[in-house]
């Protein structure tokens, strides 16, 4: 009876697994694997915002902690469904690298300036999110987004 469960449930990650990531492109099915993994770290970054929450290092309530996780979750929805739809592929940069980590660092920044405390360790946050595609970038665009990052800290 426990293989069966265990065979009914493997098979079900395997069809959730054929939904998410497309099988006929590899290119695509890499790009939407890492978006993936970009939301997994999102899904750390809410946990940390309720645990900041709950200890009282937010500044505001939890209407604002629902509607700011929402405002930061749309955004991250949006890219992986203009990635898996394949819309990216009308852009230069079919990974929409610079997009992403604009919308992590945009994301980071903004959860930096509603905290009270413990700035520095959301600010950790915003450095993996620049590990995730910073070799992909040209110097252009990582000047940008450094200035961005610069403009938002001071802001």
């Amino acid at each position: 009876m426990r293989a069966v469960t265990s065979f009914k449930f493997t098979n079900a990650l395997a069809n959730m697994t054929a939904f998410l990531i497309p099988q006929d492109d590899p290119h695509q099915a890499l790009r939407v694997r890492r978006s993936l993994l970009a939301m997994a770290m999102a899904v750390i970054h809410l946990l940390m915002c309720v645990a900041m929450y709950h200890q009282g290092l937010f500044r505001f309530s939890l209407s604002g902690l629902i509607t700011f996780s929402s405002l930061l979750w749309i955004g991250h929805i949006s890219i992986f469904t203009l990635i898996r739809t394949g819309l990216n592929k009308r852009f230069a940069d079919p990974s929409l690298t610079f997009l992403q980590i604009l919308w992590t660092a945009t994301c980071i920044m903004a959860t930096v300036y509603f905290l009270n405390a413990l700035r520095p360790v959301a600010l950790m946050l915003f450095l993996v999110g620049m590990l995730f595609g910073f070799l992909r970038l040209n110097f252009r665009q990582f000047i940008y987004l450094s200035l961005y990052a610069v403009i938002c800290i001071c802001y």
